[in-house]
């Protein structure tokens, strides 16, 4: 088909401390979860090019910014 939906799932963790000049005293791990759902669009007429609009939403975080985004990107594969 033309559409196609599913979800984004990403888990990043910080598994050796920050070293270094500047460095935390306690080490200063990363730690950050994102999820969230995206909706694709196959370009009719355009082989192998579609559309992809996702939102992604960070959650759970340490030493980490908490963010939304939303993201729509052009994709065309070879």
């Amino acid at each position: 088909g033309k559409w196609a939906f599913g979800a984004n799932v990403l888990t990043i963790r910080q598994t050796t401390d920050d070293t270094g000049k500047g460095a935390a005293a306690d080490g200063n791990r990363y730690t950050n979860n994102s999820f969230g759902p995206f909706l694709t669009y196959k370009i009719p007429g355009q082989d192998n090019t579609g559309l992809n609009l996702h939102y992604t939403n960070n959650f759970g975080g340490s030493n980490a910014t908490a963010s939304r985004a939303v993201q729509l990107k052009l994709i065309k594969t070879w």
